[in-house]
């Protein structure tokens, strides 16, 4: 847990624990701890991390902290690049009928992380998983000593100022050929458990992917494009074929353009679409080219 002393200290300096715009962490280069930190606008590399805390763990991000998870989930843990801290969690294993739940690979086990708060800034925080074969909730309270599992399904709302918003990605998957190509955006009435599709975010750009889901006023970013979705590749199902390319039999995996019908053929590994979306007119364009694929890890990001 994080000390008092350590969230005075990072209340007070709190913009130094940030990055300065959102920014896609691609995973370390084979046989190295170095992480890079890339701009968004630029696709340049903002910062450089030797960050050995990720090696051999699978991670997902939410509010500048990372989630990691050991292969064998004997270890998960709330990490912070910035200021290196970090916070171990109870044992995954340990809630209610995991084993039961979690019948397939460790790639498949967690897919979704959020933070209700952040933990160098406040002691009372909430860490909310997906995870299992169908997609079970659990949450963890600061407070608590175990993991709670809710017995319902989900919908990801991303709560955006005073709006909340549940947006849904539309998908072509065939042949080993997969990609975006819309997405639905709906404002949601959490009063009525009522919503209306909208065409229009206004000024805000929303990042999606391996993170939990955030906004930001365009106007505050340099180069950030208003009524947006900036999003990165979440078709897990294509990943494990990166170690598959070695040999025979090996799946090829393309991107397909919605715009001009043309077909790219990508190797295994997360990272291959990566693109952003016009909310109000459904165009796509492409964004960062990215030549980083990895099994379990693609590029996420992290505000």
């Amino acid at each position: 847990m994080a000390s008092t002393s350590w969230r005075a200290a990072a209340s007070e300096k709190k913009d130094d624990f940030k990055f300065k715009s959102p920014c896609l962490l691609f995973a370390p280069e084979q046989d190295t701890n170095l992480c890079n930190f890339y701009r968004f606008q630029t696709e340049t590399v903002a910062q450089q991390l030797t960050l050995p805390e990720l090696q051999g763990k699978k991670y997902l991000s939410s509010k500048g902290w990372i989630l990691t998870i050991t292969q064998d989930w004997s270890s998960t843990s709330l990490f912070h690049p910035c200021s290196r801290l970090q916070i171990q969690l109870p044992e995954v294993t340990m809630i209610q009928d995991w084993d039961e739940d979690c019948t397939g690979t460790y790639d498949f086990s967690i897919t979704k992380f959020i933070l209700s708060a952040d933990p160098l800034l406040t002691s009372d925080y909430t860490v909310m998983i997906i995870y299992g074969d169908l997609r079970k909730l659990a949450y963890y309270k600061s407070s608590d000593d175990s993991w709670t599992r809710i017995d319902t399904w989900y919908a990801m709302i991303s709560r955006e100022g005073a709006r909340a918003l549940l947006i849904e990605e539309e998908a072509e998957e065939e042949r080993y050929t997969y990609g975006a190509y819309a997405f639905q955006v709906f404002e949601v009435d959490l009063s009525t458990n009522t919503w209306i599709e909208i065409k229009d975010l206004g000024n805000r750009a929303v990042f999606l992917g391996h993170n939990s889901s955030f906004s930001f006023e365009a106007s505050d970013i340099s180069g950030c494009k208003p009524n947006c979705i900036y999003f990165t590749d979440d078709c897990q199902e294509s990943y494990a074929s990166y170690e598959e390319q070695e040999g025979e039999g090996g799946k090829d995996w393309r991107i397909y353009d919605v715009q001009d019908g043309t077909v790219v053929l990508h190797e295994g590994g997360g990272g291959k679409d990566m693109r952003i979306y016009d909310v109000r007119d459904g165009t796509i364009v492409s964004h960062f080219n990215c030549d980083s694929y990895h099994p379990i890890n693609p590029p996420m990001w992290l505000e």
